[in-house]
C-alpha cells in the first residue's frame, strides 16, 4: 500500500500508516519546520516530505491519498470570529481536491475537526465530489478515545474507495492507556521534550482571572481522559493546564502531549521549540486510530 500524505505536519498520521504496514512514499507541509521535524524520524519513516503548497506539489504515484485539510475555517471556536467555512480564506478542501485530480489513487482518506458537522451542507458536497470521481464514500464522526488514544478529540472521517465501499470501524476491543495518570511514567533518558513543568506566576493569575477560559478548557484530571489537546500555544495562555493529585497546577508539555495523541516515545520532535512542538503535535491526528484504519483497509483491499 503506497501512501502519499497531504498537509503532513511533523508526521503523526504517516507513522500511523507505517505502523499498519502501509509504504509512505510522499508527504507534504508548508511549514518547513514542520518538515524538518517529519524528516527527522529517519528510524521510523522514510524522509520523504517536501515542504510544498499543495498545489504545486508534485504527487507520487499512490494508492491512497490521505490528508487533514487545515481545519481552522470549521474548527468550533472559528464560528466565534465570523468564518464563512467553505468560503474562508483557510478552508483547504479545494487544493486536497485539486491534488486529487492529479494522481489516481484507490483511495482516499480524510479527517477534519467535528465542528465541520456545523457545515452539513459542504460536508455533503465534500462527499458527493468523492463520489463523482467514482469513490464509494463513508462518512462518520469518531472519538479518538476509541481507538485507544487516553483522549476525548471527537473528529471528522471521511473514507473513499474505488472498488467497494470501505467502512469506518471501532476496534472490537480498545486498548491504550484511559487517562492522563497512565501517561505520566518518566520520560525516557535524554528526552528534552518533558512532561509537564509548573506554571509561572503570570500565568498561574491570568488562569486564576479568567473563569471563562478555565471553564472552556478545565484542567486535565489524573484520574480521567484528557480532553482535547490544542495546539494553539502561541499567546502565553495556559492551555492544556494539569492538575496534579495534590492541586498543584501544571502546564503540559510536549511528551505528556504526545503520549496524550498516543505518539510514542521514539518520535522525538525536539528539533522544534517548544511552541512548534505543540503545535506540531497538537495538529496531529492520533496515530492509533490512523493505524486502525488503514490496518482495515489493507485486510479488504
Amino acid at each position: 500500500m503506497r501512501v502519499v500524505e497531504l498537509f503532513s505536519g511533523v508526521g503523526l498520521s504517516s507513522w500511523g500508516m507505517t505502523q499498519a504496514g502501509a509504504t509512505v512514499v510522499g508527504a507534504c507541509e508548508i511549514d518547513p519546520k514542520f518538515v524538518i521535524a517529519y524528516n527527522s524520524q529517519a528510524a521510523f519513516l522514510r524522509p520523504v516530505a517536501a515542504c510544498s503548497d499543495v498545489d504545486k506539489y508534485e504527487i507520487p504515484e499512490c494508492d491512497l491519498l490521505s490528508g487533514g485539510p487545515v481545519c481552522k475555517a470549521f474548527s468550533p471556536g472559528a464560528g466565534r470570529f465570523g468564518t464563512k467555512g467553505k468560503d474562508d480564506e483557510r478552508n483547504t478542501f479545494p487544493h486536497f481536491f485539486r491534488a486529487l485530480d492529479r494522481c489516481s489513487p484507490r483511495y482516499v482518506l480524510i479527517e477534519n475537526s467535528f465542528g465541520l458537522v456545523r457545515f452539513g451542507e459542504y460536508l455533503s458536497d465534500i462527499i458527493k465530489n468523492l463520489q463523482d470521481r467514482g469513490f464509494y464514500v463513508d462518512c462518520s464522526e469518531i472519538d479518538c478515545y476509541d481507538y485507544g488514544v487516553p483522549q476525548h478529540r471527537h473528529r471528522v472521517v471521511i473514507l473513499g474507495s474505488k472498488k467497494k465501499r470501505w467502512m469506518i470501524s471501532k476496534p472490537a476491543v480498545r486498548g491504550g492507556p484511559g487517562t492522563v495518570g497512565e501517561c505520566m511514567a518518566p520520560c525516557p533518558p535524554g528526552d528534552s521534550c518533558g512532561l509537564t513543568r509548573p506554571l509561572s506566576d503570570k500565568e498561574r493569575e491570568y488562569w486564576l482571572r479568567t473563569p471563562v477560559r478555565a471553564k472552556k478548557h478545565p484542567p486535565l484530571q489524573y484520574g480521567k481522559a484528557a480532553s482535547t489537546i490544542l495546539s494553539n500555544y502561541k499567546r502565553g495562555v495556559p492551555y492544556g493546564v494539569v492538575q496534579t493529585p495534590d492541586g498543584t497546577l501544571h502546564l503540559c508539555g510536549p511528551r505528556l502531549a504526545a503520549r496524550l495523541q498516543g505518539l510514542d516515545d521514539c518520535y522525538d520532535v525536539s528539533v522544534l521549540s517548544r511552541t512548534k512542538m505543540l503545535e506540531g503535535i497538537g495538529n496531529g491526528f492520533p496515530p492509533p486510530v490512523v493505524r486502525h484504519l488503514v490496518s482495515e483497509l489493507m485486510r479488504a483491499a
